[in-house]
């Protein structure tokens, strides 16, 4: 079968690489490129350059997140445009002293909280001898751990399971008034294993529910140990099993008292071996039969040290000044610039550890942002003397991926009144166009029902584009843009849709359909232009019905290319390891208002206000028809207990919600205004 390829793609380009030299004695793919345009090939290396691996994939917290912020400062200043946002001065406990408006590119705000390592160390002394183990590469402090600097003799638990099948349990022989007081406790991941490595307790092998993390960690620190070593046992059949999770891929779940230490399989055989015990003996005792194990001799000196400190991270924007009567209203063009890093969160395939480039999701945003910003600022030179225009603010936004919570932040704390921004035009996923029957990229555009007369004020623009346009009127959805129209706003998304390698390590530059984007990056612009040249007010409306369309399909003939398929189905790989099942609050709706991100069961229906907390959870947005909107929270709400446990911020939130079932009932504690309710709230399934 022979494939085709959009006219532009980078993978019709790259192609050629196997072609005969020409005789101009260039490369095929020098020209390739010559076919390009200047702006296509800007586009193409701002496309290339931000899914690099050099920039990790952009998440929050990575110092590769603060790099691509430089990125577009600089080109944003290279293209002549002015700060967006003020700079603030503060002294003491974060007081402002004083405020320059239009004096930065940045926008600090935080992400949550991130894990930091303070302190790790770990040795263990056997027969009179002390090892000194390497961070990193024999242990590392688990994301959930506690703090502390303890010296402990070591007491295997096996799998520290409560209770299973047939009467097993981690704990038998304890006595009721027995507990692991002083003790650090080994302890084994999964639960227990036959010959082959798999689990014993399923026909096929996978692991039960038994083998939740969490449960164990819980049973251990109600049994008092005072420090919890984790290993994977000898001879699972499991990816993870020569492996230990580094601090920040072992932050999901509930954090714990005690220091809980990740141990690499070969530095727990050898540490236990030094005391005369053999680790692969120790599994398959545990594999018959509970009980608790002193290993006489052996004794580990921890040092950990862990802090949450906030996840800084910034929006980055820059005005093109207009001109005239019209010049302080806004339009507003943005995109984010964040991705999802390493899988560490909102892995599609659960590719955790994995490299995600994000090229598509959204350096083709990006990039069409940068190259408008400069193309715009040139059109804006050559407006005449007497022209009027307003102002263009291009912002690249941060934090989305973790549920629009730059572009959430911006409208909050917005450089200018909202009365003042005209309309906000968005740019996410615009690199993956197919094309229709006359070789016209194809591109939703949503949120034409958001104005009055919007729709007909548009469409010679979609006509004339060179783009097959299909229009939807939603101003809500999964992007930037939605955290506008609830502000009564004006929006357009532009979106030329899902595919296979959404969220996947395979996002990668090659797929980018750069003459397609190109085309709807310009049409993008002549819609501002239009908007920035309009004198007549443009009325906000609330718009019902879709924005994005869930039945556009998505396939493409150049996945095929260079493409593997998911080892499994995410369902299936997620039943057979559920101990490292995520347990994501639901801060961002699915594509078409689908359950909560990450495999959590439940979909609790809001959009968190404030993701630092401190004081509870501030609810931004409540989305109709689910657990919380029945229940009678409302935007404006603060949360602050899930039954009895007080919750401080969405990370305290995260691992209650992702231990709760459909059909559940609990009772949350909302502050609202004055007043303090208690509201009973039955959750409903992630897939209502």
């Amino acid at each position: 079968m022979k494939l085709t390829y959009p006219v532009g793609s980078l993978v019709a380009a790259l192609s050629l690489l196997t072609a005969p030299i020409v005789a101009t004695g260039q490369t095929p793919l020098v020209d390739a490129l010559k076919t390009l345009s200047d702006g296509e090939r800007a586009y193409f290396q701002h496309v290339t350059t931000l899914s690099n691996p050099f920039f990790e994939g952009r998440a929050p917290g990575l110092r590769s997140n603060a790099l691509a912020a430089e990125y577009v400062e600089f080109n944003f200043r290279s293209s002549g445009l002015t700060p967006a946002f003020p700079m603030v001065k503060t002294e003491g406990e974060g007081m402002e002293t004083a405020r320059t408006p239009f004096a930065s590119f940045r926008q600090p705000f935080s992400t949550g909280r991130e894990t930091v390592v303070k302190a790790q160390a770990l040795t263990y002394t056997a027969a009179g001898t002390t090892v000194t183990l390497i961070p990193g590469t024999d242990f590392a402090i688990r994301g959930t751990s506690g703090t502390g600097t303890v010296t402990l003799p070591v007491v295997f638990v096996g799998y520290g399971i409560n209770q299973a099948q047939d009467g097993y349990s981690s704990f038998d022989g304890m006595k009721e008034d027995e507990d692991l007081s002083g003790k650090a406790a080994l302890l084994l991941r999964f639960e227990p294993l036959n010959e082959k490595g798999k689990s014993r307790w399923s026909e096929t092998g996978d692991f039960t529910s038994k083998s939740t993390l969490a449960g164990k960690l819980r049973a251990l620190v109600n049994r008092k140990a005072a420090a919890i070593l984790l290993v994977s046992p000898p001879g699972v059949d499991d990816p993870r099993a020569n492996t230990i999770e580094d601090t920040k891929s072992s932050t999901q779940g509930t954090s714990m008292s005690v220091p809980v230490i990740n141990l690499h399989v070969d530095t727990a055989a050898k540490m236990v071996s030094a005391a005369g015990a053999d680790l692969m003996a120790l599994r398959k005792g545990a594999d018959e039969k509970g009980g608790v194990t002193d290993i006489a001799g052996l004794t580990v000196a921890v040092d950990a040290a862990i802090a949450r400190e906030p996840n800084s991270t910034d929006n980055v924007g820059g005005v093109l000044a207009g001109r005239g009567a019209l010049k302080d209203e806004f339009i507003v063009v943005g995109a984010h610039y964040d991705h999802v890093g390493y899988g560490l969160f909102g892995s599609r395939t659960n590719s955790v550890g994995k490299l995600h480039p994000g090229a598509d999701d959204n350096a083709s945003g990006t990039a069409g942002l940068l190259v408008l910003a400069a193309q715009l600022a040139d059109e804006y030179a050559r407006l005449g003397p007497d022209a009027s225009a307003r102002s263009i603010m291009f912002v690249a936004f941060s934090g989305e991926e973790g549920g629009l919570i730059g572009s959430r932040h911006f409208v909050k704390n917005a450089p200018v009144e909202a009365s003042r921004v005209y309309a906000m035009l968005n740019m996410d996923m615009i690199g993956r166009a197919r094309q229709d029957a006359q070789g016209r990229p194809k591109c939703e555009v949503s949120g034409v029902g958001t104005a009055k007369g919007f729709e007909e004020l548009l469409a010679p623009m979609f006509e004339s584009s060179g783009v097959a346009v299909k229009t939807l009127p939603g101003g809500q959805g999964p992007s930037d843009h939605a955290s506008f129209y609830r502000g009564n706003i004006p929006v357009l998304h532009f979106f030329t849709g899902l595919h296979d390698q959404y969220h996947a390590p395979a996002d990668t530059y090659d797929r980018i359909n750069v003459v397609g984007a190109a085309r709807i990056y310009k049409l993008a612009g002549t819609v501002a232009t239009a908007l920035a040249l309009r004198a007549e007010p443009l009325e906000f409306t609330t718009s019902k019905g879709p924005s994005i369309d869930m039945n556009e399909p998505t396939d493409d003939p150049r996945t095929a290319v260079n493409a593997k398929p998911a080892e499994e189905p995410v369902a299936t790989r997620r039943a057979r390891t559920p101990e490292a099942a995520p347990t994501p609050a639901d801060p961002q709706p699915a594509p078409g208002g689908g359950g909560g991100r990450g495999g959590s069961r439940v979909r609790f229906g809001i959009q968190p206000g404030d993701y630092d907390g401190g004081t509870g959870i501030e609810v931004g947005d409540v989305f109709p028809n689910t657990s919380a909107a029945d229940a009678g929270v409302k935007a404006g709400d603060i949360i602050v207990k899930w039954n009895d446990t007080p919750i401080a911020n969405v990370q305290d939130w995260m691992p209650l919600l992702g231990r709760a079932s459909p059909g559940e009932k609990v009772k949350l504690t909302v502050k609202r205004g004055s007043e303090t309710l208690v509201l009973d709230c039955t959750l409903k399934a992630a897939s209502n």
